[in-house]
């Protein structure tokens, strides 16, 4: 098993996993994406069901 390496606070562990701030375009890429899955999910026709 390999040592893992010291971390403390203040992002060791995310700069460690190699994780970084998403940019602009990221996230609205993203936001798109959510959207357009939450569009497959919905259905008018739910709505009309007692």
């Amino acid at each position: 098993m390999h040592p893992l390496p010291p971390v403390a606070g203040g992002g060791g562990v995310a700069k460690y996993l190699g994780w970084r701030s998403a940019k602009a375009l990221e996230l609205k890429e993203l936001d798109e994406f959510l959207l357009a899955r939450a569009m497959e999910h919905d259905s008018p026709s739910l709505l009309c069901r007692v």
